[in-house]
């Protein structure tokens, strides 16, 4: 039996299953790259792996910003790092 590594984390992948969306919440397939953009950066930025305990946080408040309106790059940059 080989074992290979997990595949690379996906905002999709950390977000299901982890968090609970805010009724009526829809995140279109646009709005999940977008998404995924953000959080990558977001990682890179912090010098932060994409997967586990402290990824799936950061996932998760990125989709709970989005779901209260912050709904672009800039905004929800702005809102996890405080940078203009």
């Amino acid at each position: 039996m080989s074992f290979s590594e997990p595949p690379p984390a996906t905002l999709e992948r950390l977000m299901f299953g982890h968090f609970v969306f805010q009724e009526g919440t829809v995140i279109t397939p646009t709005e999940l790259d977008m998404l995924q953009r953000v959080f990558n950066r977001l990682c890179q930025h912090k010098n932060m792996p994409t997967t586990g305990p402290r990824a799936e946080a950061e996932a998760a408040y990125l989709v709970a910003l989005f779901s209260d309106g912050l709904n672009t790059d800039e905004l929800l940059w702005q809102a996890v790092t405080g940078d203009q």
